[in-house]
């Protein structure tokens, strides 16, 4: 009987795979989805795909053996910083047609490499423009060695403020290489929250809070919890009252929800038409722990509700980098990550100030929205009162099409502030190739470089446009004639 049990589930099992491969194309080229209301953010697919993505592995494996040539970065500071400086290093890997980048993450003592405990391995493989990997010939394997900064890319903020002059033919053309950094932007985030070790706390949360039935508000609130240094002498967390900017901010965050009601109704309808329209759901993700109670129940009075992920909430007055012990240090960055993938999950991404940490991950995420219309990231003026919201990523970068840009205020005289435009903390190429970029690539493609297995790749803070700002206030970019 156990035997006849046995073969029957081997049959069985042999007959899923066997249709599972059948209809693999289908489900590779979108003609089945996983169900009617299938999810374009991602994550209710995400165990889905994990299984498609072993079998697909299993059906491709090659059992050539390539040296990695790699991009070693050694990331610094925060986490929008470190993510902003590992896409960069991911677009150079992708440049040297290196087959490997290995990302080095400290700062939590007793801990090595954090990186891997957030996403499971040090070693992203890097692909090319056909999506296969870029296996380098050479028997030797080489690396190139980077230290925070990564020679040749700068915050697009800085080209604006140093007037550095681009060519709008080039620069706005079908093969942008700014447009290209975005595209390789997008690329690794969807890498990193596919191997984020914490995304199935990131679906149950999802799923509990229903975001597939809401239109789902990402409030990215960054006002510091009171702590001294940078952050407070560059009055990123408000030059005047937090409480009234935090006020002025739900007002408007309840007038754009109006607004946008009866402008995009369809952002508000359900895939499944014999379901009632979607409410929206506001998810918090701040470091400003006193305002969760106020926001939570202001916004309940005008019925929307408003929810946050528990964490380990500090103490007023200090910060995550304060965390240095192990355990609970990786705990602080593993929060900071849940907050991230859940706001790059959401309909709209709303930023009152302007913040890296915004930018670089959740951003591109929110951007690839197959299509749809209407607003999907928003900036704050100084005091909270007007909001300028952008459609795709070529709109928030050039800012040159008004069809796609949208604009809210409380009075008519908030108006003088739109529109909003914050700076771009997004890193994008120069113009000019890095002094460093030649080297590299012959290092790289030489077959015999003798003894030499690795070189360094720029300053650990590349003193171009570091200083000499020459229009510090200017929210444009500077083109050329040609």
């Amino acid at each position: 009987m156990g035997s006849a049990i046995n073969n029957f589930q081997r049959l069985f099992t042999c007959l899923v795979v066997v249709s599972f491969i059948n209809y693999l194309p289908l489900f590779q080229n979108g003609q089945i989805k996983l169900s009617e209301c299938h999810d374009v953010r991602g994550y209710y697919s995400e165990f889905y795909e994990d299984e498609k993505g072993l079998l697909l592995a299993a059906l491709n494996h090659q059992s050539q053996q390539f040296s990695k040539n790699r991009v070693i970065h050694n990331a610094k500071f925060g986490l929008g910083h470190r993510l902003s400086k590992i896409s960069n290093a991911w677009h150079l890997a992708k440049s040297l047609n290196v087959t490997r980048l290995e990302l080095q993450w400290k700062d939590c003592q007793g801990i090595a490499n954090i990186f891997p405990r957030l996403f499971g391995s040090e070693y992203i493989d890097v692909t090319g423009v056909n999506g296969t990997e870029n296996h380098n010939s050479n028997n030797n394997s080489k690396s190139i060695l980077i230290s925070n900064d990564v020679s040749g890319y700068y915050a697009a903020s800085t080209y604006k403020s140093h007037q550095v002059p681009f060519s709008a033919k080039v620069y706005k053309g079908e093969n942008s290489p700014w447009l290209n950094k975005l595209d390789s932007d997008l690329e690794l985030c969807k890498i990193l929250r596919q191997r984020f070790v914490g995304k199935k706390d990131v679906n149950r949360f999802m799923e509990k809070h229903d975001f597939l039935g809401h239109f789902v508000v990402g409030l990215h609130l960054r006002l510091g919890n009171s702590e001294p240094g940078h952050f407070a002498t560059s009055e990123r967390g408000g030059s005047g009252e937090q409480e009234e900017f935090v006020q002025n901010m739900l007002d408007l965050l309840r007038y754009f929800l109006e607004s946008v009601q009866k402008s995009h109704p369809e952002r508000f309808t359900n895939c499944k038409q014999s379901l009632p329209k979607k409410k929206p759901l506001i998810f918090l993700a701040t470091d400003t722990p006193k305002f969760i109670p106020f926001i939570v129940t202001y916004t309940r009075l005008w019925g929307v509700q408003t929810v946050v992920m528990e964490q380990m909430r500090l103490d007023e007055g200090t910060t995550w980098y304060k965390l240095k012990k192990g355990e609970e240090c990786l705990q602080g960055w593993h929060e900071m990550i849940l907050d991230t993938m859940l706001l790059s999950s959401s309909d709209v991404l709303i930023s009152p100030k302007y913040s890296t940490f915004a930018q670089i991950l959740p951003l591109p995420l929110v951007f690839d929205h197959g299509g749809v219309l209407g607003p999907h990231f928003c900036e704050m003026s100084e005091s909270a009162r007007a909001m300028t919201c952008l459609e795709d990523k070529n709109t928030w970068l050039w800012r040159d099409n008004e069809e796609k840009m949208f604009h809210y205020s409380l009075l008519n005289e908030d108006k003088l502030d739109l529109p909003v435009v914050h700076a771009l903390t997004t890193h994008l190429p120069d113009v000019e190739l890095s002094p460093h970029y030649a080297d590299a690539k012959n290092f790289i493609e030489k077959e015999d470089v003798g003894t030499l297995t690795n070189i360094s790749y720029g300053a650990e803070f590349d003193p171009k446009y570091r200083w000499e700002v020459a229009c510090p206030d200017c929210t444009d970019f500077t083109f050329s004639e040609n």
